[in-house]
């Protein structure tokens, strides 16, 4: 029995995001407790504004071009065309391995600085199945001893 009706091949790709709602007592849910109306959409200070952003539909969204070309590529050549939180549009999917896990290394000049942290935060991880990505868990985000993004933030 597959975890998602659009889901009906084995799932080798995901989605990653920061999302800025979290009203859970716990640490980390899954499926319905990842959803829209309980976690939010994405992390985007600066209001990159793609179709996640947490301000979608706000008037200063509406008024910029309906575009939003977030990909590894663009993020290189200017970090601000991407929502902060949309971490899967700056580096790529998560890519399943042989071993069904992922091992790659990111460095984001651009991540929320800590200042900017809030106890809502959260990390959102995407099936994607097709066209559709069901919200598969969620985990509220906790910054550790030495995590700095003075000059960058680092991925592992």
């Amino acid at each position: 029995m597959a975890f998602d009706g659009n889901c009906t091949e084995e799932v080798t790709e995901y989605k990653w995001h920061i999302h800025v709602k979290w009203p859970h007592d716990y640490d980390s849910e899954s499926f319905e407790q990842c959803g829209l109306a309980i976690t939010g959409n994405h992390y985007d200070p600066l209001k990159a504004c793609g179709p996640n952003s947490e301000f979608v539909g706000t008037e200063e969204c509406l008024l910029k071009k309906p575009e939003y070309n977030c990909n590894p590529d663009e993020y290189a050549r200017d970090p601000l065309v991407c929502e902060k939180g949309d971490l899967a549009g700056k580096f790529g999917d998560f890519k399943l391995d042989d071993s069904k896990k992922v091992s790659e290394e990111y460095f984001d000049l651009n991540y929320p600085l800590p200042e900017e942290n809030t106890p809502e935060w959260n990390m959102i991880l995407h099936a994607v199945c097709g066209k559709v990505t069901p919200r598969i868990a969620c985990a509220v985000g906790k910054q550790t001893s030495g995590w700095s993004s003075l000059s960058g933030s680092y991925y592992k």
